[in-house]
């Protein structure tokens, strides 16, 4: 949920504001003999890992994020590998505590490093790496921007710019993958939360996986497009899926009512900034009043609520 550096110019602390203090929710089966790295079967053959609740001061920073997989008859799908060679080592022999059938595929969500540098702990044969159309633009750009903010992450003194894997496949608009007995219907959103978010949707549990253009309790990160956020829940919400797997919050929810309170802070930025321009005042006039009721609602706002106004408002007064 990081911004990277080609969507917005900031220093590197304000890269790294992103901090989730999220408390899992009750899923279908927990795993309680998983050597401290949690799992829950959310869904039959679904399997959520819930990150942890720490800062990204924290040495646990590379352990934040909802990723997992789903097990099909023939193949094993994994949904991000999180934020370090470590956490995605663990979440590999996870699987093979789970299954012994074979992963045929990583699918990235999106670019943020809590999603994606765990890549290289399933670089293996015959797994292919799946992402939106420009996520290995994004990946090749982001590289150095990684290895200096993220070595430790990355193997600390072994670490190098192969460490991180970009996608093999792309996904242009929708791909459908089969497991064996279980489709997947990928589909690559135009800018939302990021600029390469894609979602999957499991149509033998009905379930959405979202990532992070689904934040419940953590204020959302806007890196992307506020509009084109709005525009893609209105199509998200019209799947006929039963749970969403959020990027940050509890491990599942019901949908589409689990988008609730995020459709209303993203229109409420949308709607007061929009008034807030037809009174021709300038972001610096209205960055601390947009939003003020929505303070209470959200953990992390302080860190995150006046970039996701600075964003929208230089968005919007372009329309």
């Amino acid at each position: 949920m990081l911004q990277h550096r080609n969507s917005l110019r900031v220093c590197p602390r304000g890269l790294l504001l992103g901090l989730l203090l999220l408390v899992p929710a009750p899923g279908f089966g927990a795993d309680p003999g998983s050597g401290g790295f949690n799992l829950t079967q959310v869904a039959p053959g679904v399997y959520v890992h819930h990150g942890k609740m720490v800062s990204l001061e924290d040495p646990h920073r590379d352990d934040i994020a909802n990723i997992g997989f789903i097990v099909g008859k023939d193949c094993v799908a994994v949904i991000d590998t999180g934020g370090s060679i470590r956490i995605g080592e663990q979440l590999r022999q996870a699987v093979r505590r789970t299954t012994t059938t074979p992963i045929c595929y990583v699918i990235n969500t999106h670019i943020h490093f809590d999603h994606v540098l765990g890549n290289a702990a399933f670089k293996r044969k015959g797994v292919v790496f799946i992402g939106h159309e420009r996520l290995a633009a994004a990946i090749k750009g982001n590289r150095a921007f990684f290895l200096k903010h993220f070595r430790r992450e990355l193997g600390g003194a072994d670490a190098s710019a192969a460490s991180i894997i970009g996608p093999d496949r792309l996904v242009h608009h929708t791909l459908e993958l089969d497991l064996g007995g279980r489709k997947l219907r990928l589909t690559a959103w135009p800018p939302a939360h990021t600029r390469t978010d894609l979602t999957v949707y499991d149509e033998t549990t009905r379930t959405l996986w979202l990532s992070d253009l689904l934040f419940i309790k953590r204020i959302p990160a806007l890196d992307g497009s506020l509009l084109g956020w709005l525009a893609a829940l209105k199509k998200l919400r019209a799947i006929p899926a039963d749970r969403a797997i959020p990027g940050h919050g509890p491990v599942s929810a019901p949908w589409p009512e689990g988008a609730r309170d995020e459709q209303r802070y993203l229109e409420t930025l949308r709607d007061q900034i929009r008034a807030k321009l037809k009174q021709g005042l300038f972001m610096e006039e209205i960055i601390d009043q947009v939003g003020k009721k929505e303070k209470t609602r959200w953990q992390l706002y302080q860190d995150q609520h006046k970039r996701n106004v600075s964003k929208a408002f230089t968005e919007l007064e372009w329309e």
